[in-house]
C-alpha cells in the first residue's frame, strides 16, 4: 500500500518515507522516544519491527514506554505514549502497515525532525524541547528509616559470578529477582520467611486477634549490604568475584526501576532485623482499634487493614540475618509476579556505580 498524505504540511514525512521506507521511519522514531532508555528499549522495538505483523510488539513497546516515563515523572511523555496507542488502533484496523508508519512520522517522532522545532511547527505538531519539559517528581522514593541512618553511604551487591559482574560493567545487563525467589536459596542468603507477616492485637472485652498475610508479591527485589566485609563476601559467594558498589543509591534504583517493565512506583532503604515478623499493636492506637474491627469471618471492613499494617513489611527480616546490613531496593508492579527474576539492560544505572574486585 502507498502512504498517500491529504496535508500539504506533511510533504517532510511523506519525502522520508518515499527516500528511506516506512520500517526505518518507525525504526528512527522508537529510537529518539528511547534516548534514555539506551539499548534495551532499541532492542524491543526493533524487535517489534522486524515483526511480519509489528502492530502487537509495537503497542506492547509503547506501553512499556508509558509506564517509564510515568514512573520518572516524565508524564507528558508518558501521555503522548497513549496517544499514539489510541491512534495505532485505529490506523492498523483501517489503514494498516504503511499508513500506521506514516503516523508516527507527521507526529514527528524521528530523531532528525524532532531536533528542529520549525520542521515541527510546520508539520502541525508539538516540539518538545527536553530540557524545558515539565518534570513531576518521579514515583521512586527512599523509606523513612526508623533507625535515622544515612543514605548518603555506597552500597554493596556481592555477584558470585564473574561472568555476570564482567557483563554489568559491558552493557548493563542484571538480573532482578523476585522474594519468591529468595525463599528458595539456601542458607543465610535465602529466607523462607521473606514476606510472611503477622499481626495482633486486643480487643476492648479481651479477645486476642492474630492475622496472617503476606506481602511482596507484586515486587521486584535487588538486595545489597551497607557492609563490605569479609563475612559477607564469604556469604555471598563473592570472595573470589567482586561487587557492584552503588555511589548513588536514588539514581541507580530510579534507573533500573525504569528498565523493569511495568513498574508503578517503588523504594528503597535498610532492612529492619526483630526477633519474629509477628508485630504487636499497642492498645489504644489507631492501628490496634483499625485490626480489632475487623470481621474477618464475614470478610467486612477488609480495607482497614491498610490503616493497621505497618507499610514497611518488605524491610523486615529476623535477626539472624542482621550481620547482613542488607540495603533493599523494591519496584512495584500491579498484579503478582508470576515468574522468579526479570532480565533487564539498563546502561544508564553503570553512571551510578563503581567496580570493585576481591581477588
Amino acid at each position: 500500500m502507498e502512504t498517500t498524505f491529504d496535508d500539504s504540511r506533511s510533504s517532510t514525512a511523506q519525502m522520508f518515507i518515499g527516500e528511506f521506507g516506512s520500517e526505518l521511519g518507525l525504526a528512527c522514531m522508537l529510537w529518539d522516544i528511547s534516548v534514555n532508555q539506551g539499548p534495551r528499549a532499541v532492542s524491543i522495538f526493533f524487535h517489534a519491527v522486524e515483526q511480519d505483523e509489528p502492530y502487537e510488539p509495537t503497542l506492547a513497546a509503547l506501553e512499556r514506554m508509558k509506564a517509564s516515563f510515568t514512573f520518572r515523572g516524565m508524564h507528558q511523555r508518558a501521555t503522548q505514549c497513549q496517544q499514539m496507542m489510541y491512534s495505532l488502533n485505529f490506523l492498523w484496523q483501517d489503514h494498516g502497515a504503511e499508513e500506521m508508519f506514516g503516523f508516527w512520522l507527521r507526529q514527528s517522532w524521528s530523531s532528525e525532525l524532532r531536533r528542529q522545532p520549525e520542521i515541527c511547527s510546520a508539520m502541525g505538531v508539538s516540539f518538545i524541547d527536553r530540557k524545558i519539559e515539565e518534570q513531576h517528581p518521579p514515583l521512586w522514593e527512599f523509606r523513612v528509616d526508623p533507625k535515622s541512618r544515612s543514605y548518603e553511604k555506597p552500597i554493596y551487591r556481592m555477584m558470585s559470578n564473574r561472568k555476570y559482574l564482567e557483563e554489568f560493567w559491558k552493557t548493563g545487563a542484571l538480573r532482578i529477582s523476585t522474594l519468591s525467589a529468595c525463599k528458595k536459596h539456601e542458607g543465610l542468603q535465602g529466607d523462607r520467611g521473606e514476606g510472611d507477616n503477622a499481626l495482633w492485637s486486643t480487643r476492648a472485652d479481651g479477645t486476642t486477634i492474630i492475622t496472617g498475610y503476606e506481602v511482596g508479591a507484586d515486587a521486584y527485589i535487588l538486595c545489597g549490604t551497607a557492609a563490605n566485609t569479609p563475612e559477607n563476601r564469604e556469604e555471598f559467594k563473592a570472595e573470589h568475584t567482586g561487587a557492584i558498589m552503588i555511589t548513588d543509591p536514588y539514581r541507580f534504583g530510579l534507573a533500573i526501576g525504569a528498565a523493569i517493565p511495568g513498574v508503578t512506583h517503588g523504594q528503597a532503604g535498610y532492612c529492619d532485623y526483630k526477633d519474629a515478623r509477628l508485630r504487636h499493636l499497642e492498645d489504644g492506637t489507631p492501628e490496634a482499634l483499625a485490626h480489632a474491627s475487623i470481621d474477618f469471618k464475614a470478610g467486612k471492613d477488609l480495607h482497614k487493614f491498610r490503616v493497621a499494617a505497618p507499610g514497611d513489611e518488605i524491610f523486615l527480616k529476623t535477626l539472624e540475618y542482621a550481620s547482613q546490613e542488607e540495603f533493599r531496593f523494591a519496584w512495584y508492579i500491579k498484579g503478582a509476579i508470576a515468574v522468579d527474576y526479570v532480565d533487564i539492560v539498563c546502561p544508564a544505572a553503570l553512571e551510578f556505580c563503581e567496580p570493585i574486585w576481591f581477588d
